[in-house]
């Protein structure tokens, strides 16, 4: 049953106000940009927008939404409560960039905002308006009802409860929890106040939408934290999205955010000009819209249908409009013709009204028959990512010709004429199709990838269907087929590289082959790009790829009138001719950049290259040569390194081939503090830096819109390799100062490494107390990253009287060997103090556990340096906060609560019996201490103390503590 203006309180503002829809009719800066290809979709809807000379298409590959457009917003603007009273908006939302109410650009420090709820009727106090839960008492003002404040608080706290949940996205997601929403107490008490209708109606607003942040950082960060412990897969379709969210607009968007947000079903929208005669033509002949309003879902909030401009006027109020909007940019980025094109639904690949990948392209049908037609200096084509079958019924589809023309085309068939033809099949894993053609489909001839593995493109071909079994209907083309119909598990989602490949593959067999003869691909012959000397032996090894023996096309063979499945003669492709390479008859011989009669210097030769007497020998010694020769680099690709060394003494070393360069996260600036990276002899040496920054003083915009905040954090940068740049002297002289160091060990230590002195306890005793946990770990993770077969179980810290010394515990004493010879008297950072790390005998390492709850330790340790588990304990090793509290704004001191710890449980009977008593934690420890001397000997000792010092007797709390036990 819906509710009547009746049961609502006439809203009368002392000041007037601006219309709810006021504004939203002006024209938006429009960012029509893309930065990357969505996977598989279908276009949910879509609309038309011409605005002076331009058409522009809004459109959702996962939504059924119609979302109002706001454009760039001015990032200086402050909106809100910073406004003057008559330009806020009656029902107190902030305008058209208020990611509440409509949708707005993806933002990175906020990726939370398009998980926020859009109003889903469900009686949600965080939707209601002021005039319905505010009753009047006066003529200046009223009061909120209780029944409404208690439903407001009750939900205020549940989505509070469930934010302290989300902790682990310190880790997982470092600059959104900087991002996150803060909780302000008093948004909720000052609603118990007399307030007047234009406070009420702002207040109201503020902590409704702080609810709002935090429920949508609740289900962004579950979904995050979720894709952290089980990993992220490929999506090979775009679902449907939940639409009770808001949602956000991808333009502008990195391809991992969206593909996220994609992955959570939000709803994902899209803004692209048209630029192509494709797209022109589609917007003259749709039905189009001269503003961005129109067809949109913001229309709720015009004056005759929203509820608070309604009751504003009956009341007779005042409301204005505006002609230019608030907070609107005033620049635009700079834009790539490329992006712009990309924002399109047809570049996206949606074209009437099938899903075609775009950054596939397809063989004409003819160049199975004829390759020559095919023109070989076209750009590359490079395959999608190999995906698995979807799931589903599979359909057949043989080749044919239309019924009027000798034209092929593919025609799908019943389960019962799936075996009526004889030819070559091949899969479509999107669709769930089996292609059967007559002739052998060959690639073009600019198709560089392994078609065993990565597939190739669908010949253009029509795809025809009988309808009621008379007429041929089209149905959706294929665009990918594979040979198999199901990849190698290790090969799902795998991309082809273009730089990988050195050399080209002839991937269609000759001619004068027989279909049914064995087509074993070779790779040509390309000279060596290092010149080797002839007089020298070549140790050179040619980027040569590993052909994998993978099933070829089946094919259909009839024997006894009887139809089965029979794989080809080359089902297997052998990788030479057994007969010319067998023991029998393989002879030695050189290589082809030495002479025959050259002589190879005797100090050349390694000594394992020799023949051996093994007493049944059986094995060729080459394959006992050195293996120090060749590159060492084991990697799990069809690609080896060239390597060349000189082996020459008066000659100058050969150029060799560039290496692949090292890992972009060997020098990023952001190093994940839970990730470790494989260890590569290509790796540059590395410089163990452990460099903690003061603390900077920074600006954080608050996601409500607040003002800008300036406050001191300390730096938590992971930028800790390779080569730290010296930190700032002042700043760390001043730190010193305030925190020295340690210089002898507070324990006792082995510093001499022998046999019965190694023990697998190690201590760091010099790292001061500003060294944070976060730069510790990630210290100690890096230093394991170079120590392959080092196992880390457990580290402690403790800190008494500001000395911080950090336990660490090894699986063995090799282990905590290597750590020790890795870090030990090595420099924090260049120029600066060196690490003191030494043994420690298992009983001070057990005491150090006993009396610290400050511990950090892996849930496993893989052979590859990565984190199977949680990287730190939420409730110990949290990140300092970045964003400000409110007893922070209002200069009020930290509360006294521990920082770090839970009160041992001697602390907490003290506690206890401290509660019971009535009386401190200091006054009790007084009553608890144990007689003097003096006390015991006498009262003439007793008498002799002095006037001023009061005894036990005197202390009330004493005597009735006595009285207690008595």
């Amino acid at each position: 049953m819906m509710d009547s203006d009746q049961d609502y309180e006439l809203a009368v503002f002392l000041v007037p106000r601006l219309a709810s829809f006021a504004g939203y009719h002006d024209v938006p800066l429009v960012y029509a940009v893309m930065f990357f290809f969505l996977p598989a979709f279908t276009l949910m809807t879509y609309r038309f927008v011409h605005v002076k000379t331009q058409f522009y298409e809004l459109w959702s590959p996962n939504s059924r939404q119609k979302p109002y457009y706001a454009g760039l917003p001015d990032p200086n603007f402050k909106a809100g409560r910073h406004l003057k009273t008559q330009l806020r908006r009656c029902d107190g939302h902030t305008g058209r960039f208020d990611p509440t109410v409509s949708p707005q650009h993806f933002v990175t420090a906020f990726p939370w905002f398009g998980y926020i709820r859009r109003d889903s009727g469900k009686g949600l106090p965080e939707f209601e308006i002021a005039a319905k839960v505010w009753k009047r008492a006066g003529s200046k003002g009223g009061y909120f009802t209780e029944d409404f404040l208690y439903k407001l608080r009750v939900r205020h706290d549940a989505v509070v409860k469930d934010m302290a949940s989300t902790s682990a996205m310190s880790f997982v997601n470092p600059e959104a929890w900087a991002g996150r929403p803060i909780e302000e107490p008093r948004e909720i008490s000052t609603l118990n106040l007399y307030l007047s209708f234009d406070e009420a109606t702002d207040l109201l607003a503020d902590a409704q939408k702080s609810i709002k942040y935090f429920d949508a950082w609740n289900r962004y960060a579950e979904a995050s934290i979720r894709d952290y412990e089980n990993g992220v897969m490929p999506i090979d379709r775009v679902e449907e999205a939940d639409d009770s969210l808001v949602g956000t607009w991808l333009n502008g968007a990195d391809e991992t955010s969206g593909i996220a947000l994609l992955r959570h079903r939000v709803p994902c929208f899209i803004i692209g000009q048209a630029t192509s005669p494709r797209d022109i033509h589609r917007a003259k002949n749709a039905l189009r819209n001269y503003n961005f309003v129109s067809s949109s879902d913001i229309l709720r909030l015009s004056k005759d249908t929203h509820r608070a401009d309604r009751l504003v006027a009956t009341a007779g109020g005042q409301l204005d409009d505006l002609t230019r909007d608030l907070g609107l940019a005033k620049a635009i980025p700079a834009m790539n013709m490329e992006d712009i094109e990309r924002a399109s639904s047809t570049a996206q690949g949606y074209i009437d009204p099938y899903y075609t990948n775009p950054q596939v392209k397809t063989a004409p049908m003819d160049a199975r028959r004829d390759p020559s037609t095919l023109n070989s200096v076209d750009s590359p084509v490079n395959p999608p990512a190999v995906c698995s079958p979807s799931a589903g019924k599979w359909s057949w589809w043989h080749e044919g010709t239309l019924d009027d023309s000798s034209n092929p085309c593919l025609i799908k068939v019943g389960g019962k004429n799936k075996n009526s033809s004889n030819g070559y099949r091949f899969f479509d894993r999107e669709l769930r199709r089996y292609l059967v053609f007559d002739e052998k489909v060959n690639p073009p001839d600019n198709y560089r990838a392994n078609v065993d593995i990565f597939g190739l493109p669908v010949p253009k071909i029509l795809f025809m269907e009988r309808e009621n079994n008379k007429d041929l209907a089209k149905r959706r083309p294929s665009a990918w087929m594979y040979k198999t119909e199901r990849p190698v598990t290790k090969d799902i989602g795998r991309l082809y590289v273009r730089e990988e490949t050195a050399v080209i593959v002839e991937q269609r067999a000759s001619p004068e082959r027989s279909s049914r003869s064995p087509s074993v691909t070779s790779p040509t012959t390309e000279k060596s790009p290092v010149p080797v000397p002839q007089n020298t032996r070549s140790r050179s090894r040619e980027r040569t790829r590993r052909f994998s023996r993978s099933p070829s096309p089946e094919r259909y063979e009839a024997r006894s009138s009887r139809r089965y499945w029979k794989p080809r003669g080359d089902y297997y492709r052998p990788r030479y001719d057994e007969r010319e390479h067998s023991r029998e008859s393989r002879h030695r011989s050189r290589s082809a950049s030495r002479e025959y009669n050259s002589a190879r210097r005797y100090e050349e030769r390694n000594d394992d290259s020799r023949r051996r007497n093994y007493e049944n020998r059986s094995i060729s010694p080459s394959t006992e040569r050195d293996r120090n020769r060749y590159s060492t680099l084991d990697i799990e690709e069809d690609w080896m390194d060239v390597d060349i060394p000189n082996k020459g003494k008066d000659k100058d070393p050969a150029p060799c081939s560039p290496r692949r360069s090292p890992s972009p996260s060997h020098n990023s600036e952001n190093l994940s503090m839970c990730g470790s990276h494989p260890n590569s002899p290509n790796r540059l040496s590395t410089s163990y830096a452990l460099v903690p920054h003061a603390p900077a003083v920074i600006t954080t915009q608050l996601p409500n819109g607040g003002e800008n905040v300036s406050l001191a954090v300390a730096s938590t940068s992971s930028a800790i390799i390779p080569y730290m740049k010296r930190p700032n002297e002042e700043s760390l002289q001043s730190l010193n100062s305030l925190f020295p160091a340690l210089e002898e060990a507070p324990m006792d230590v082995r510093d001499v490494i022998a046999r019965g002195t190694r023990t697998k306890f190690l201590a760091i005793w010099n790292f001061p107390v500003y060294f944070l946990w976060k730069h510790v770990v990630e210290w100690v993770l890096m230093v394991l990253d170079d120590l392959p077969k080092v196992i880390l179980e457990r580290v402690l810290r403790t800190n008494q009287d500001g000395n911080q010394v950090f336990w660490l515990k090894f699986n063995d004493e090799e282990s905590a060997t290597s750590f020790r010879g890795t870090v030990s008297r090595r420099r924090l950072w260049p120029g600066g103090q060196y690490c003191y790390c030494d043994f420690i005998i298992n009983s001070d390492y057990a005491g150090a556990n006993g009396r610290s709850s400050d511990f950090w330790q892996p849930e496993g340790l893989s052979h590859g340096r990565e984190l199977e588990g949680a990287a730190f304990n939420n409730e110990y090793c949290s990140m300092s906060i970045s964003a400000p509290s409110l007893r922070q704004r209002l200069g009020l001191p930290p509360l006294n609560t521990p920082a770090t710890g839970k009160p041992s449980k001697a602390e907490r009977r003290r506690m206890k019996e401290a509660a019971l008593l009535g009386i401190s934690l200091e006054e009790l420890a007084t009553l608890r201490r144990k007689p003097s001397l003096a006390s015991r000997l006498g009262p003439s000792v007793e008498n002799s103390r002095s006037v001023n010092e009061p005894s036990d007797e005197d202390n009330p709390q004493f005597v009735k503590r006595r009285r207690t036990h008595l």
